[in-house]
């Protein structure tokens, strides 16, 4: 027997989830203004932008110049915000601290270290997994397969400790039974080899945005106190991070399709898993709601216990817990994930096995032990102490890959009541969105404006470009004389366009210097043509005032027209 199971599996985010991708927003690429994030890419802005912004952009970026050079671009794009804003292919909403960390600190130096060196705030924020098409949140099949596979070897290793110390292999081969009896691994029978998971892909209907920004902070999970009994905080606590996340709250926010190859009763040869480290859907559910159940469990109660948690978040989650989807995760037909940054070393380790490497004090050996000392939360501002989240909770329900899955009103009205800041937010951008959309009509305007600029302007140098080509060529086939006279006509027609004649001018000199040379021409049609234009010149400047030089004009126009 050997077919394929499918299913479809229905992903709630319990808290925020951040999954890294080594990309980051940074400020050469995004804007702040209020409580959102607009996001645009070069084009964006460059089309966005005024010739003569684009030409100083232009400017600034030849300069070079290191940190000097991030600052001003930083100013550059935050003083010409609203034009961005416009055209931002992508906007979320910002937590009160994040704004104003960057209403603080754009294009300024955070501070000066001991050389005199300024370093730069460049106030990046770190970009959560993303489709690129779309450009929506994804969790990537990679990541959630991994939570799976930690549960299911926490299940089958036990709570025993690993004796193993050269290898990821070494330890998981024993566990999943997929090292043969010389010690090599034999990856073919690794269990996980019968299960296939795609991308979960965004799948949210509602218009509440997919991302937010916001701090990751670090807190002690335990008080330390000095000698005198005050308490001290952790060099850490003044450590943060600015992440996208995916919001905490998001019904059915993705969508994943599962696939388990059922090899029934084979038996297991060179080529298949273990029978007895073979599982379904049914067992994996369970398998991942025996580890994360209780991690979630002890988490919302020690943070409760530092008055750390969100209070109303916290009574949400534990509520779903005992109520209806409590049953849905003995039945199997949900179960509980950790995924992405800051889930925790419980959470990406296994029991028994877990032993984190502590930092002591300056010249201190570091120590072993089996729990972390501090979490990593999410906050609205980087000092918070209460109201903070723990990161990467989620909630799975399982169906058929082509069963309609019904609805979950419990499930759904418990995360909608956790969502009345996107809801405001997302009615404030509404009507953002409308001053935008006339901001954008505006630069379009000017756009084709410069458009239509640009085409004549090229037109007119084309038909320049064509006269001067066929000036050239008629020059080429010119006598010396006919080019003189070629000459002179282009100085009269300048000064002629340039107004009314002034007696005395340089225009004055240069016409008694041609026709005093013209007089020795020989070639009659020249010294006509030279005749003609003499007589023009005149109607435009009027007859010298003096006798003596109207008498010489006029003996030249004779002595030319002979």
């Amino acid at each position: 027997m050997n077919r394929l199971d499918t299913y479809r599996l229905d992903i709630s985010t319990l808290s925020p989830v951040h999954i890294g991708t080594g990309q980051a927003y940074d400020t050469t690429g995004y804007v702040i203004d209020g409580d959102t994030l607009h996001h645009f890419d070069t084009a964006a802005a460059m089309a966005a932008l005024p010739s003569a912004d684009r030409d100083k952009l232009l400017a600034l970026v030849s300069r070079g110049g290191g940190d000097a050079l991030l600052k001003d671009v930083q100013r550059f794009f935050h003083d010409r915000r609203d034009a961005l804003m416009a055209h931002a292919t992508l906007r979320l909403p910002v937590l009160d601290g994040v704004a104003k960390l960057y209403e603080s600190r754009i294009g300024q130096t955070a501070n000066r270290e001991d050389g005199g060196r300024d370093v730069i705030n460049k106030l990046a924020v770190e970009r959560n997994a993303f489709d690129p098409v779309q450009n929506q949140p994804v969790l990537y099949g990679s990541s959630l397969k991994g939570a799976m596979r930690t549960a299911v070897l926490d299940h089958f290793n036990e709570h025993r400790e690993a004796f193993e110390h050269k290898g990821l292999h070494e330890f998981q081969g024993r566990i999943l039974k997929y090292r043969d009896q010389e010690g090599r691994q034999k990856l073919e029978r690794d269990p996980f080899r019968l299960l296939q998971i795609g991308d979960a892909a965004w799948s949210a209907t509602d218009d509440l945005p997919a991302g937010e920004v916001l701090f990751a902070v670090n807190r002690k999970r335990v008080e330390v106190k000095d000698p005198q009994g005050n308490v001290r905080p952790a060099r850490a606590e003044n450590l943060y991070q600015t992440l996208e996340c995916v919001p905490a709250a998001r019904y059915r926010a993705f969508t994943a399709q599962v696939a388990v190859q059922d090899v029934g009763g084979l038996a297991a040869g060179d080529k298949l898993p273990a029978p007895d480290r073979r599982f379904g859907m049914a067992e994996l559910a369970r398998h991942c709601n025996a580890f994360y159940r209780p991690i979630l469990q002890r988490e919302l109660a020690d943070l409760a216990g530092r008055d750390y948690v969100d209070p109303a978040w916290a009574r949400t989650v534990t509520a779903l817990l005992r109520g209806p989807l409590g049953q849905a995760l003995e039945a199997g037909r949900a179960f509980l994930l950790r995924v992405g940054r800051h889930s925790g070393a419980e959470s990406v380790t296994l029991n028994g096995v877990r032993k984190i490497r502590i930092m002591q004090g300056q010249g201190q050996p570091a120590v072993e032990k089996p729990e972390p000392l501090t979490w990593w939360l999410a906050a609205s501002e980087a000092g918070q102490r209460t109201g903070l989240l723990p990161f990467g909770w989620l909630l799975v329900e399982v169906h058929g890959l082509n069963e309609p899955a019904p609805d979950s009103p419990t499930l759904r009205e418990a995360l909608s009541s956790q969502l009345d800041r996107l809801r405001a937010w997302t009615q404030r951008r509404a009507e953002e969105d409308r001053r935008l959309a006339e901001l954008r009509a505006q630069v379009e305007a000017r756009r084709a404006e410069e458009a239509a600029a640009a085409r004549e302007k090229a037109a007119r140098d084309e038909r320049e470009k064509a006269e001067a080509a066929a000036r050239e060529a008629a020059r080429a086939a010119m006598t010396d004389q006919q080019c003189a006279l070629d000459d002179f006509r282009a100085v009269f027609e300048s000064a002629r366009a340039k107004g009314a004649h002034q007696p005395g001018s340089v225009f004055d000199a240069q016409r008694l210097a041609f026709f005093k040379t013209a007089l020795g021409w020989t070639e009659a049609d020249d010294r006509r043509a030279a005749a003609m234009l003499l007589r023009e010149t005149i109607q435009w400047t009027g007859w010298p005032g003096k006798k003596e030089r109207k008498a010489e004009f006029r003996e030249w126009l004779e002595q030319l027209e002979r």
